[in-house]
């Protein structure tokens, strides 16, 4: 089912039990899903109201067209006679705010990248929990080769991944990685054929709609904090999610689906 209101380039669509998973697709093909103005706006836009939704279980991002996202249309950049440097902050602005609400989230979010992956767009490709790439796809920081630095989260997420000496190699020399080698350091989790990646993406967007949620957004929140915290600190948050489980109805299905010696039925209206 369909959203009321469509963005101009960002279309999002609902589906799944309840409507409870949101697609969000990135949708200007003949620019390679590049990023304008008005197109980051339209995905802050969107991801801000797809979470607003309590009966939201996931997200799944994805490109339309031959790529995922090309990162900055540099072509329209170009284009411009002046207002380089107010273009880049309304970019970085609302590109950034769309990324913190990804990782905000407690609800699982899957990056289905059907294409190449750069700048900006590999750092939007990073940001989903699961992220599923056709054997098409291509990642490049494509930063240094442009004279600019990077954004999009990319030196944050691409270190977590690979390590960071291998994250600057990548980022200083722009090497473009197929999906294969992506897979091989851990960038993604899982390469499909082409034609299958919407199908694949969908059915682990169900797989993970239809889990315990509510654990996997702990989950979601202990593994982001992990980076930051002490040892005795993440311990007792772990802790103290773990007395919030106790108490919900997740656990208690679970233990009476083991029990019942029966697959468990998770769902946030319990």
């Amino acid at each position: 089912m369909g959203d009321r209101t469509q963005p101009r380039t960002i279309r999002t669509e609902r589906f799944g039990p309840k409507d409870s998973i949101a697609q969000v697709l990135l949708d200007r093909p003949e620019r390679f899903n590049a990023f304008d103005e008005a197109m980051v706006a339209d995905l802050d836009r969107a991801v801000r109201e797809v979470i607003e939704d309590p009966a939201l279980r996931v997200i799944l991002i994805t490109g339309s067209g031959k790529a995922f996202c090309a990162g900055a249309d540099i072509g329209a950049m170009h284009a411009r006679t002046s207002g380089t440097y107010e273009l880049f902050r309304a970019l970085t602005r609302h590109l950034h705010g769309a990324i913190v609400e990804l990782r905000r989230t407690d609800r699982p979010v899957i990056t289905a990248i059907n294409g190449p992956a750069a700048g900006g767009g590999y750092g939007l490709a990073l940001c989903g929990d699961v992220r599923i790439a056709s054997d098409r796809a291509t990642f490049t920081s494509a930063y240094h080769t442009l004279g600019a630095g990077p954004d999009g989260g990319l030196t944050y997420f691409l270190p977590r991944y690979v390590g960071a000496g291998r994250a600057t190699d990548l980022i200083f020399s722009d090497r473009r990685l197929t999906a294969h080698e992506a897979l091989h350091l851990g960038i993604v989790s899982e390469v499909v054929a082409h034609d299958e990646l919407i199908v694949r993406a969908r059915a682990r967007a169900e797989e993970l709609a239809a889990g315990p949620t509510f654990a996997m957004g702990k989950s979601k929140i202990l593994l982001n904090a992990s980076w930051e915290n002490a040892l005795e600190r993440h311990l007792e948050l772990e802790r103290s999610f773990n007395n919030l489980s106790a108490k919900g109805p997740e656990l208690q299905e679970g233990i009476a689906a083991f029990v019942a010696k029966r697959p468990p039925r998770f769902s946030r209206d319990e």
